[in-house]
């Protein structure tokens, strides 16, 4: 899913170049997750786009894999 795109920098000198656009990816099979890739300033006076990419696998996070749809994890 693509966000609203990157509103221009109003406060440099010079144009920059078109910003990528932020992205929300969800993984629904085989490598459970999320991903969401987007531009951030670097802190400081300047205006510095730098690009970050968050990224959560389920697998990674709590080991193991999911349940199968309907399949029961545990015994009663």
């Amino acid at each position: 899913m693509h966000l609203k795109d990157v509103p221009p920098i109003c406060s440099t000198r010079t144009p920059l170049r078109a910003l990528d656009p932020n992205v929300l990816s969800i993984r629904i099979s085989a490598d459970e997750g999320f991903s969401l890739a987007i531009s951030s300033k670097v802190p400081g006076p300047a205006v510095r786009i730098y690009p970050v990419k968050m990224d959560f696998h389920y697998g990674g996070t709590f080991g193991g894999s999911t349940p199968e749809a309907y399949e029961r994890c545990c015994s009663t």
